[in-house]
């Protein structure tokens, strides 16, 4: 059994790339919950490097500064590894756009002693979108949480709001930095479950988080709500879900169906109600076909 997780033995890592003036304040909130930030940013600018800078001179926090956008996956395996060298035992990720909701450790950790500590390698948190069109509404990466017990296994969680063991981390391995972007979080899950981890959620932790830019329709008397992705992001989830879908299908059935169906309902809302139709169906069928060829990377150098 680990040692549960404390103030003292949790640092968190948050990836900037172009935050809004709202990221000190967000960080303010993060530092009540650990003994140090370590924020890696991805060739954010000048500009937006001074919303970073300020934070820095006002808290407990360090900074690993890309001079390039190496992708969410690779400045994660930066933040974990300078945890690991400074001794830390847990790593506390979060979005730059996210917003602790409730006290977050105490629930984790209460999540992790009623699991009995036993292989726990990711505790999730609840999240609510932050967004007009359906605010309140509690999500998770995969539909756990859906009954009444405080905290339970699930397949997997989101990077934001996760708290990640730095003893299992070395065992399952890196984030996947071929993936740039989008499902390195579920893929981090799937893979810990794969070697014999635990994954948990908590809904005693949530946190308030962006999707998009959300917009709310009808459809046949039911309520959709869109993110108007961009055609890129599009590209980057719908490629990426192919490759870990094929990759896991063995083992984790029930979760790479259900993200095959989300693609194709996704696919029918942004044919009725997205605009740049065109360009996005399009994005998608090139990750699609990347995907299936396993070609990783960013799109565009």
């Amino acid at each position: 059994m680990d040692s549960a997780p404390s103030k003292d033995t949790t640092c968190a890592v948050v990836v900037t790339y172009h935050p809004d003036s709202g990221l000190p304040g967000r960080l303010a909130r993060l530092a009540e919950e650990v003994d140090r930030i370590l924020v890696v940013d991805n060739a954010s600018g000048p500009a937006d490097l001074g919303v970073v800078k300020r934070a820095a001179a006002q808290l407990p926090l360090d900074l690993i500064l890309n001079q390039t956008n190496l992708g969410i996956a690779t400045a994660l395996n930066q933040g974990l590894q300078w945890a690991i060298s400074h001794g830390y035992q847990w790593v506390l990720t979060f979005d730059q756009d996210s917003t602790p909701m409730t006290p977050m450790l105490a629930a984790m950790r209460e999540a992790y002693l009623g699991a009995g500590g036993h292989r726990v390698a990711v505790i999730g948190s609840l999240y609510v979108v932050a967004s007009p069109c359906n605010e309140g509404e509690h999500g998770t990466a995969d539909g756990a949480m859906a009954g009444t017990p405080r905290w339970q296994e699930c397949a997997t969680v989101i990077t934001s709001g996760s708290l990640l063991s730095t003893a299992a981390h070395t065992v399952v391995g890196p984030f996947r930095d071929e993936f740039f972007i989008d499902l390195v979080d579920l893929e981090y899950c799937l893979r810990a479950r794969r070697k014999g981890f635990r994954v948990l959620i908590t809904r005693d932790s949530s946190i308030r988080q962006p999707l998009g830019s959300p917009t709310e329709h009808r459809f046949l008397g039911r309520r959709i709500v869109v993110t108007n992705h961009s055609p890129l992001r599009r590209y980057y989830h719908a490629r990426n879900l192919v490759a870990v879908a094929a990759e896991y299908w063995r083992g984790e059935r029930e979760w790479a169906a259900d993200g095959l169906r989300r693609q194709l309902r996704m696919v029918f809302w942004i044919l009725l109600f997205e605009r740049r139709k065109a360009a996005k169906i399009a994005h998608i069928a090139l990750g699609v076909w990347h995907g299936m060829r396993r070609r990783f990377g960013p799109l565009y150098h």
